[in-house]
């Protein structure tokens, strides 16, 4: 069994729509082929302040051994993701 689960933490702008980085989040794990869809990936608003919010993304991966390259490649697809839409945000 080569499973794996993986935390990806990310905040944001205050300004930022909530439902709409929960939304890109989910959506780009789902685009990633090693995530398991089998679980599905799940994004939540963990916390907040007053000048930004703060969410997690979790996700199962079909083989752990492949972790650092799926983050690195869902880190950058985040990053697209926000700057295609205008959201200021920052990868933990």
């Amino acid at each position: 069994n080569m499973l794996g689960r993986v935390v990806i933490k990310i905040s944001t702008d205050i300004k930022a729509n909530p439902k709409a980085v929960i939304e890109m989040l989910e959506k780009t794990a789902r685009e990633q082929p090693n995530v398991q869809q089998n679980p599905p990936p799940i994004a939540v608003l963990e916390s907040f302040t007053p000048d930004n919010l703060m969410f997690s993304l979790r996700f199962t991966l079909s083989n752990v051994n492949a972790g650092g390259r799926v983050k690195s490649e869902l880190h950058i697809a985040i990053l697209d993701a926000f700057r295609e839409s205008g959201t200021y945000g920052t990868l933990h």
